[in-house]
């Protein structure tokens, strides 16, 4: 089991190495947020450095699937903390060894991993929960993108699939980044080292 999360591990290692926070306009999230596939993402090695988890964490499962893995991409509906308004949280289980673990993008491509399904407890303790979805990601596919995969046709369909989630939270997540974003803080995100942490394990 040890080998096993050690090369799950490198595939994260390998993306937190590869894959670079820069600063999106406001134009750009409107254009690239859930939209882009999984190609166009690690084509262009670049993340928005606020919120990044979506793309990282769709990036890693395609990694993972090709290594050999059993994975499931998780949405987490919670309310965010700046907004208090419905927002979507991702995370990634594998199976190693028949037992499950998780594996969530955080802040500055930090990264937490811990045995066991995701928790919301464990995740996200200080953000009010709403409902967890599980999707099957082993067919996922590199053209793919986040809305593609979910089934949602547009983001005016969000409701679709998550029952407290809408077009206009998503606006008041992207307004809320666009106020809080500024030079010193991208360089403040950019400077910390990714980190892996590990939990129960």
């Amino acid at each position: 089991m040890e080998n096993e999360l050690q090369k799950a591990l490198q595939i994260v290692q390998k993306i937190q190495k590869e894959i670079n926070l820069v600063r999106w306009t406001p134009e750009q999230y409107h254009k690239f947020y859930g939209k882009r596939t999984i190609n166009e993402i690690l084509e262009s090695k670049e993340v928005n450095y606020m919120n990044p988890c979506a793309d990282l964490t769709f990036a890693t499962t395609i990694l993972l699937n090709e290594a050999g893995f059993k994975t499931k991409i998780i949405a987490d509906e919670l309310i965010a903390k700046h907004t208090k308004k419905p927002m979507l949280h991702f995370a990634i289980e594998i199976q190693i060894k028949g037992n499950p673990h998780t594996i969530e993008f955080q802040a500055s491509k930090k990264v937490l991993v811990y045995k066991g399904k995701y928790s919301h407890e464990v995740s996200m303790p200080k953000l009010t929960h709403l409902k967890v979805h599980e999707f099957d990601s082993t067919k996922l596919k590199r053209t793919d993108s986040i809305l593609t995969f979910t089934g949602i046709k547009t983001m005016g369909k969000l409701k679709d699939v998550f029952s407290s989630f809408r077009a206009k939270h998503l606006k008041a997540s992207f307004e809320a980044m666009q106020k809080s974003d500024n030079i010193k803080l991208f360089n403040a995100v950019t400077r910390k080292k990714p980190k892996i942490e590990i939990k129960h394990l």
